[in-house]
């Protein structure tokens, strides 16, 4: 804290802060250069004495000093407009802009009720979509009425584009409103530069992740994922786990594609002809074999 220094350091150490053009780690470099046989404070220390400077016209926050803020009217009048103004603007832009702190900003807009609304993620949905999505739900609905450990064998599977821009960063992507404004925030993240990755989820296992190396998915580089590196991928999920396993996949273009259904319809017919082999094996060895009923 700021307040543990003796006067001619903290002196020393606001003239420090100016004299690295107020960037705190250059602050902090010099002061140490300087005075190598003092202390050496943390970074932030230079930041907040100037801003205690700046507000307060001291080097200490005076007491109960949200009290005060909070009954400024000029402040908050100043506050106010700036969310008016730009309602995704945060507590550091604003502090900076009205010439105040950022305890005293957070303070202000805490008081008048203002809350940063998260933006949520959420796919845009056509034609089909709502009745294909009521179908599924009335259909697991029905799965685990029948099995309630049902989707405990499901292997949940998903592709995603990680972008260069950091798109979106939710954190940084608020709304501040006295009540929820229900705001929508566009994204075409069709038109950036990312890598596409995949990955699962069965029970307590994490499958993957698997990327697609060579540029952006397509229904050979996914048949390539089914029919080469699948079996890799699985290899650490227990046999009695693949034995029950369902495999999802959404509607994505690539995963229609007429080459990854006729290898998936391929693996059907010879999943069923081995079930119906291995089903008379069974009664004819009297119930030996069982546990090999679905693999070589």
């Amino acid at each position: 804290m700021a307040d543990r220094f003796p006067l001619n350091e903290r002196v020393d150490m606001l003239a420090a802060f100016f004299a690295a053009d107020r960037v705190p780690h250059r602050a902090r470099r010099l002061y140490q250069i300087r005075y190598p046989q003092r202390r050496l404070p943390a970074r932030n220390t230079f930041a907040r004495l100037f801003v205690n400077i700046q507000v307060h016209g001291r080097f200490e926050v005076p007491r109960a000093v949200n009290q005060r803020v909070v009954a400024d009217e000029a402040l908050i009048a100043l506050v106010e407009a700036q969310v008016a103004h730009n309602p995704h603007a945060g507590q550091r832009g604003i502090a900076k802009n009205v010439m105040a702190s950022r305890y005293a900003v957070q303070a202000i807009l805490k008081r008048r009720a203002f809350h940063p609304y998260k933006v949520h993620l959420n796919q845009q949905l056509h034609g089909n979509d709502f009745e294909n999505r009521l179908q599924y739900c009335n259909w697991m609905q029905a799965q685990l009425a029948v099995d309630p450990m049902f989707t405990k064998n499901v292997l949940f599977t998903d592709e995603s584009t990680f972008y260069n821009d950091c798109t979106v960063n939710r954190h940084n992507s608020h709304y501040y409103a006295v009540e929820n404004p229900r705001w929508v925030m566009d994204n075409h993240i069709q038109d950036r530069w990312g890598v596409n990755v995949w990955g699962g989820v069965i029970g307590r296992h994490v499958i993957g992740p698997y990327f697609f190396e060579d540029g952006a998915v397509n229904g050979e580089r996914y048949l390539q994922l089914l029919q080469e590196d699948l079996d890799d991928l699985l290899e650490d999920v227990p046999l009695a786990v693949l034995q029950r396993m369902w495999f999802m996949q959404d509607g994505a273009p690539p995963h229609w594609a007429r080459i990854v259904r006729n290898h998936l319809d391929e693996m059907l017919d010879r999943v069923n002809a081995c079930t119906i082999r291995r089903l008379g094996q069974c009664i004819e060895r009297n119930g030996q074999a069982f546990e090999h009923l679905f693999y070589e």
